[in-house]
């Protein structure tokens, strides 16, 4: 590494040792949401926490770990991670670290969803168009964002000098665990009088390599650059390495044997075979050589992985017995590309991990501070806007616009504590009276649009009463759409006959959710016999077809193509016969053509 107008030496620049003189020197760098240095703040617990648990989660990186939403999938199957990605909840959330933005939780975006759901209700665009539009005025309720150290896209922690010129030191995020990123600089004071060691592993394409490595430089006083090793390599000090190949991999062509069993099917070459076992005898290496260092592990500050894939991570983590937990927080990953697993890649990867970077200022985002300021302008409006339509607003009008969200959103108890807060009666009539004269009433309104469980929770917690018509004489019962009708008869069942005129109400015969479940399973299993049955029919026709096919072949095969049994066989015999017999045999088959004619 070149350091211009510095008169330290890379050999000097472990951050785990760095002189007094820097260490000294050294000051935080902060940055906005665009990626602009401000003057240094006190952050507040919310900012923290929130870099925090971002660092924490991007840490341990992995397929159980969603890094956009800050959650973790631990326990749940392949199905309900699939689920996570298709919802709104994370497609809102990529919105928002592309703009960089922290994430919202999920009852925090559903509280997003009830504030702009009147703004957006009605419009006709697709599913991102909401997004975008819930997009642009959250954003804009937080134009300046967090102002925090890790604000940045880049891997490094910033802290500025006056031993440098227009440049800044860089130390890696990933040497620090998350309570220590509460104060950078104290802790890399702790490492200079509390030396430690930490461990590396890679592990891929057959190979593994694994080393733990002392926080301590070793001197080579005395020592010069080799070949194989430089002079910086040489300062690594290795407490333990082992390394692995195993044949996992066909040549050329990448990918573990068992990953393309799992897409292209189960192989049956040697090839393969061998491939299988020796992922085997790899794996159960390597576990081995783990427990082995169980000691050692259990005693390092960090764990640096490298695993390409989800079985080369399964091999190390995770596994029962495992001597790394998946939600270790010493486990990380390499915030840099590294080569084929080696002791010599190794060494490479914790020089470039543990030395001072000396890098450029981290630039301004101009589009972000661009966006910034649309922001403003949309939440100005945006505000303006609300208060207008707020003022013309009736106090009825209002409760109907605050029960409608919940009923749309199938929120039960918010519902019902609304209307205990509020002291509404289940005859509050929905406002304004001409646009909600088909469902007047909150049972009406709940029952058309769908929602089964309010209408459950409308009739056995808050009593409703069923009998209410609309104008036109429909009940709630009448404009049910979906399951609405189901919860109505249901309802019956659990509140008996006396609790309403239930055919005043045009409500269906009582019936327990054991029944409907029952006449479902009833359905599903008629529809199976029905599929059942079809299946059988086509694989008759499919074999009769095929046993036609066939006996068409063969009988082609017999008779040949387009010439006749007599034909080719007197072609045949005329072949075997001598010039005379020929002579005799056509005078013969003339008198029979000629005889054949008299007979006409």
């Amino acid at each position: 590494m070149s350091l211009p107008q510095f008169k330290y030496k890379t050999e000097d620049l472990c951050v785990y040792n760095l002189p007094t003189e820097i260490l000294q020197s050294m000051s935080l760098m902060y940055f906005d949401f665009s990626t602009t240095e401000v003057e240094t703040p006190q952050l507040t617990e919310d900012a923290l926490s929130t870099s925090l648990a971002a660092m924490e989660v991007e840490a341990n990186a992995s397929l159980n770990t969603c890094t956009t939403c800050l959650v973790s999938f631990e326990g749940l199957d392949l199905t309900d991670k699939k689920e996570h990605y298709r919802t709104d909840l994370h497609r809102f959330n990529l919105k928002r670290k592309v703009n960089g933005l922290p994430p919202v939780q999920e009852l925090e975006f559903a509280g997003l969803l009830e504030t702009l759901e009147e703004s957006i209700s009605g419009s006709e665009g697709s599913d991102d168009d909401r997004l975008d539009a819930i997009m642009e005025t959250s954003a804009a309720e937080e134009p300046a964002g967090p102002i925090s150290f890790t604000n940045t896209k880049s891997p490094f922690v910033f802290f500025k000098s006056p031993l440098v010129q227009e440049k800044c030191f860089g130390v890696y995020k990933v040497c620090f665990l998350p309570q220590q990123m509460e104060n950078p600089l104290e802790s890399m004071l702790q490492w200079k009088q509390q030396p430690g060691k930490s461990a590396l592993i890679m592990i891929g394409g057959g190979h593994f390599a694994g080393a733990i490595i002392s926080h301590q430089r070793k001197s080579t006083k005395g020592n010069t650059a080799t070949a194989q090793m430089s002079l910086v390599d040489q300062l690594v000090d290795v407490i333990a390495h082992k390394t692995f190949h195993r044949y996992t991999v066909r040549k050329k062509q990448g990918g573990s044997q068992s990953a393309s069993d799992g897409s292209r099917g189960k192989a049956s070459s040697a090839g393969s075979t061998i491939r299988r076992q020796m992922e085997v005898l790899l794996m159960t290496e390597v576990r081995e050589l783990l427990q082995s260092w169980k000691s050692h592990l259990d005693q390092c500050d960090n764990i640096y992985v490298r695993s390409t894939g989800q079985y080369n991570r399964s091999v190390l983590i995770g596994y029962e017995g495992a001597v790394l937990k998946v939600l270790d927080p010493r486990v990380r990953n390499f915030p840099f590309t590294t080569k084929r697993a080696t002791t010599s890649e190794l060494r490479k990867a914790w020089v470039q991990l543990t030395t001072l970077a000396l890098t450029d200022m981290p630039k301004s985002d101009a589009a972000a501070q661009e966006r910034a300021k649309r922001q403003e302008a949309i939440l100005a409006q945006s505000r303006q806007s609300k208060q207008k339509e707020m003022k013309e607003l009736t106090p009825e009008e209002v409760h109907t616009v605050e029960i409608c969200l919940l009923v749309k959103k199938s929120r039960v108890p918010p519902l019902v504590a609304y209307f205990r807060k509020h002291g509404l009666s289940l005859d509050f009539v929905l406002e304004p009276g001409l646009e909600n004269v088909l469902t007047p009433t909150v049972l009406h309104y709940a029952s058309a649009a769908g929602q089964p469980h309010v209408v459950q929770a409308l009739l056995t917690t808050l009593k409703a009463d069923p009998t209410v018509a609309n104008v036109f004489g429909k009940t709630a019962w009448d404009v049910a759409a979906g399951d609405s009708r189901r919860a109505f008869q249901t309802a019956r069942h659990v509140l008996g006959e006396d609790y309403a005129d239930w055919s005043r109400a045009h409500v269906g015969a009582a019936k327990s959710r054991e029944e409907f479940e029952q006449a479902a399973e009833a359905v599903q299993q008629e529809e199976k016999r029905l599929k059942a049955e079809a299946m059988a029919k086509a694989r008759e026709v499919s074999e009769e077809e095929r046993e036609r096919e066939a006996r068409e072949m063969k009988r082609k095969h017999m008779l040949g193509q387009g010439r006749s049994v007599g034909v080719l066989t007197q072609v045949q015999n005329m072949s075997d016969l001598s010039e005379e017999q020929k002579m005799k045999l056509m005078r013969e088959q003339r008198a029979r053509a000629a005889e054949a004619r008299f007979k006409k």
